[in-house]
């Protein structure tokens, strides 16, 4: 049998290297249900958009080769791939944090034969989004142009989100309505179209609205704060994982995360192998660093670290739920994947349960903060479930 690996470009460490180590691994252990494994890579061109790579992806798996299954370390907010493995019936397993951000149940029922190792999907996100800002104080006074806590200023919420109608769902249906049940509403909304150089006006209306605190559904802080520095406006930011909190460290101002607060389920993501009070890893996750270290990849870094990790925990859910199942047709992943629950212990997030309409693993969060000692994140609660 064969798998499809769509890789990550870049600087995250040898995809394919690592991939094939983690085949080598399964075929060593008993392949899948005793059935030898090829691994089959795609990797994605750079100077190409993401429907095309996706759909030069796909046409690899389904016409050139035929693929039981296909796991991604690439995916986008576009649904290219999906609609297209759905068409022919090919499980796909994502694991980069940053995509499908905005997705709620509605589109994960679309792909029922697709799962997301590191996904939260917003019915579940946005309550505990929420009452975990409140719990950390997050909705007090603060200053927008000096970034400061101020008692004289007023609370004034914006969110930015990109304009699509994932988006549209997860902010009206799920996350405004989760704002409302504790008696607070945005101020202005701002759905940015991918691509454009709208942050900039986003940036002038929220500031002259003197909106005080801003939520992201996903990456787009990456955009928004140094468009925002620029503008000499600094909100507090609401973020999670979906943000990328380690890499906000890596290109904004420590005045822009000052106050930065929300939520993380990826503590390498969220704080990188450098923070001073990062968790001690899973077995998991020792288990797959010290498989990638013997085979001669270097694990010293956070992102190659990270990419394993996504390598590793699709590569045991695709055998947990194959073999759950009985069988390697789709209908066997989807009966075995939906019996799982917490059987599968990940590497780059603290614990997963899939099931019958829940095919997003993540099942514990923690509270996240900006701390600037160290200007880094590092997290203030234990795990909490979700």
């Amino acid at each position: 049998m064969a798998f499809g690996y769509r890789g990550n470009p870049g600087d995250w460490g040898d995809g394919k290297a690592q991939s094939q180590l983690f085949v080598d691994y399964l075929n060593a252990t008993g392949g899948l249900l005793r059935h030898p494994i090829q691994l089959v890579f795609s990797q994605a061109n750079l100077q190409s958009d993401a429907s095309t790579n996706e759909q030069a992806a796909c046409a690899a798996f389904t016409q050139d080769n035929h693929v039981t299954a296909v796991i991604s370390g690439n995916g986008s907010d576009i649904d290219v791939l999906q609609k297209c493995l759905h068409k022919y019936n090919v499980p796909l397993i994502e694991s980069n944090v940053a995509a499908y951000a905005n997705w709620t149940d509605a589109s994960y029922k679309k792909f029922p034969l697709f799962a997301f190792v590191n996904g939260l999907s917003w019915n579940r996100l946005a309550d505990a989004y929420v009452d975990q800002l409140v719990a950390e104080h997050y909705f007090t006074g603060w200053d927008p142009v000096s970034g400061q806590a101020s008692a004289a200023q007023g609370v004034k919420i914006g969110v930015v989100a990109p304009d699509t109608p994932e988006a549209h769902d997860a902010v009206d249906h799920y996350l405004q309505p989760a704002l409302a049940r504790r008696g607070l509403k945005f101020t202005d909304e701002a759905f940015v179209t991918a691509g454009s150089n709208d942050y900039s006006s986003v940036v002038l209306r929220f500031r002259s609205a003197n909106v005080s605190h801003v939520l992201f559904t996903d990456i787009s802080l990456l955009t928004f704060g140094p468009e925002a520095e620029s503008q000499h406006y600094r909100p507090r930011y609401g973020l999670s994982t979906k943000s990328w909190p380690r890499g906000l460290t890596k290109v904004l101002p420590a005045g822009q995360l000052h106050g930065a607060t929300g939520v993380g389920w990826m503590p390498l993501a969220d704080m990188g192998l450098e923070a001073p009070q990062r968790p001690a890893p899973s077995a998991s996750e020792v288990r797959c660093v010290n498989m990638m270290t013997k085979g001669g990849q270097d694990m010293s870094h956070t992102e190659a670290r990270i990419n394993a990790g996504y390598i590793c925990d699709m590569g045991w859910l695709l055998r947990a739920a194959f073999t759950a199942g009985g069988g390697l047709g789709p209908n066997q992943w989807l009966a075995g994947l939906n019996a799982l629950h917490s059987s599968v212990e990940p590497a780059v997030t603290f614990m997963s349960f899939y099931g019958p309409g829940r095919h997003d693993g993540v099942a514990r969060l923690r509270q996240l903060a900006y701390d600037d000692s160290c200007s880094c994140f590092q997290y203030k609660s234990g795990p909490i479930k979700v």
